[in-house]
């Protein structure tokens, strides 16, 4: 027999900075990895014209990637600010690095 009817579904939470910048880094990194293979697939079929385009598109995308990674390391350091700053109860210097935090990951701040 089928059990009780499922919840309503929650709405989902906000995701938090660090993750979405997380997201974005593997997203750039997966996309390095499949421009490479059709580089490598438009060498093999000697399309140098599409090889150098693919190139391109990887250049941009690894230095995606790295502005991501710096984005992680940054968002990690103004976390223990923020952290800081609600333990020592100071919530005007705490609201300022929620937004910069919020922002960069929103890739505003980059």
């Amino acid at each position: 027999a089928p059990g009780p009817a499922a919840p309503p579904p929650v709405p989902a939470p906000t995701v938090p900075a660090a993750s979405k910048v997380a997201a974005k880094a593997a997203q750039f990194e997966m996309q390095v990895v499949k421009l490479n293979e059709q580089m490598e697939a438009a060498v093999q079929r000697k399309d140098f014209k599409d090889a150098a385009r693919f190139k391109n598109e990887i250049s941009e995308a690894q230095l995606m990637l790295l502005k991501a990674r710096e984005s992680q390391k940054v968002i990690a350091n103004l976390q223990e600010q923020l952290e800081a700053a609600v333990q020592g109860q100071d919530f005007l210097r705490a609201e300022k690095l929620q937004q910069i935090i919020d922002d960069l990951a929103e890739g505003k701040a980059l």
